[in-house]
């Protein structure tokens, strides 16, 4: 062998299988995301560089963001509150605060429980530690596609949970009204074909809205799929990332947190963050909600490795407490989502 060789050999030797594997499994997002943000394209500064198509970004409230985010309330440093150890869950100002801005702008007004929320940094570590907690490795869990990848290695790159597709295909060839239509019976056919095999299917996960397709699916279809893996105990992880973020005429969404009577409230497990409704993805802020103690208690766990800064907790608490004609109204994100909509229109 030649020393080049001899040199890779000898460093695989050094690392563990894991490592391998991750460093040599990155996903296609990640890797293009990483490589066009160290050359982004600019018209003056960097006309040749790379324009990212890969990554969802919503830049609709960055002055309006920017201008709440320095005002003189924001990043206050306190030292009983954010110089020392902190409750890794998420801080109980956070945590409130979440509980208000789900109750007002996802349950409908029902309950959304602080102690039932734990905070993590990002959606991302949010899926691991759910893949972590509701599967073990081997484990297959399933998901609508075509779907953003990351759902695959969110689920298979640290927890080895092995995720596979539920295909929607093109109406000709479903013989469906819409092309990719999502069918209850379509997802109840592939978990009795995998079963049947003697393979443990231990998550559903489903994106509503759906990305990349933004399909908003209505509750009696998404019910209807909480009961079939509640028929097969299989939990179902909803992410809501894009709630707040559906503008379009005659289309309602209607979150997971404002249903009644959930078949298997134990196994359903509910996603959201800051990244796309509010643009804020630099901010690094995803949170579970569940009524599984035992999960709970697992994803505190987790919450050691992926916990968020306290001061970063309390500052986005003051964001979401900011209600009225504040950044976070409803009437807000539709005023400037319609006024961007017609713009692309009109053009």
């Amino acid at each position: 062998m030649s020393n080049s060789q001899n040199e890779l050999e000898e460093l695989r030797n050094a690392v563990s299988n894991r490592a391998m594997r991750l460093g040599s499994e990155q996903d296609l997002l990640t890797k293009y995301a990483s490589i066009s943000m160290r050359n982004s394209y600019h018209e003056t500064h960097n006309p040749k560089g790379i324009v990212n198509l890969g990554t969802s970004v919503n830049r609709l409230m960055e002055s309006e963001l920017q201008e709440r985010l320095n005002r003189p309330d924001m990043f206050i440093f306190k030292t009983k509150d954010h110089q020392h150890y902190f409750d890794f869950r998420g801080t109980a100002l956070l945590r409130e605060a979440l509980s208000g801005f789900f109750s007002r702008h996802f349950s409908g007004g029902k309950p959304v429980m602080p102690d039932q929320l734990v905070v993590m940094n990002g959606v991302t570590a949010c899926m691991d530690n759910l893949a972590f907690a509701c599967c073990d490795a081997g484990d297959i869990a399933l998901t609508p596609t075509p779907v953003y990848g990351r759902i695959f290695t969110d689920f298979q790159e640290r927890s080895a949970v092995k995720m596979m597709p539920v295909h929607l295909l093109p109406k000709k060839e479903a013989g469906t009204e819409k092309d990719f239509e999502l069918a209850v019976e379509a997802v109840e056919r592939r978990i009795e074909e995998l079963e049947a095999k003697g393979k443990k299917v231990g998550a559903f996960v489903l994106l509503n809205p759906q990305n990349p397709l933004g399909d908003v699916y209505p509750p009696h279809l998404v019910m209807d799929l909480l009961k079939i893996c509640a028929q097969h105990k299989i939990h179902v992880i909803i992410d809501e990332i894009y709630a707040l973020s559906v503008h379009a005429e005659g289309v309602h969404f209607s979150s997971v947190l404002s249903y009644d009577d959930l078949p298997d409230p134990n196994r359903t497990h509910f996603v959201w963050g800051l990244a796309k409704d509010f643009g804020l993805a630099g901010m690094r802020i995803g949170v579970v909600y569940s009524r599984n103690p035992i999960i709970l208690k697992c994803l505190d766990v987790g919450g050691i490795y992926q916990g968020v800064a306290s001061i970063l907790d309390d500052t986005v608490a003051e964001l979401l407490n900011d209600t009225g004609e504040g950044i976070t109204s409803r009437a807000k994100f539709d005023k400037k989502s319609l006024t961007f909509v017609g713009l692309i229109e009109a053009k």
